[in-house]
């Protein structure tokens, strides 16, 4: 499912405590109907690169990618200026929306929550 990458400052927010997510299905929602809300997990495995946005967007500050979506996860830094490759979408127990981001050139990887990146993250959402 698509979404817009762009968004109004806490537009976002107030539309996941709605429980609705820019037209799909209220947080929970049985599989194949929406996106709902996952379990925080660190590790986890490397999503598919379903985004396939180009050109790259570019980092315009340092940005900490965590190793799962959630801010109690492993981290690795992201450096300003690096090109980066979306490859999908969640919406974290936190409520908000984390991209799985590459930095191109740094070899860097990891989930980074949307409203810090560039756009505002992936358009299309990971697979349940």
């Amino acid at each position: 499912m698509a979404r817009p990458r762009r968004f109004v400052a806490g537009g976002i927010a107030a539309l996941v405590v709605a429980g609705v997510v820019l037209g799909s299905a209220p947080a929970g929602a049985a599989p194949g109907g929406g996106v709902g809300s996952r379990q925080h997990a660190c590790d986890s495995t490397r999503p598919p690169n379903l985004d396939d946005g180009l050109p790259f967007p570019v980092a315009t500050t340092d940005l900490r990618a965590y190793s799962g979506w959630g801010t109690s996860c492993r981290t690795a830094v992201i450096l300003r200026g690096q090109r980066l490759d979306y490859h999908c979408w969640v919406i974290g127990n936190d409520g908000v929306t984390w991209s799985y981001v590459s930095a191109v050139d740094q070899g860097v990887a990891g989930w980074v929550r949307d409203d810090l990146l560039p756009g505002g993250g992936s358009a299309v959402s990971c697979p349940s």
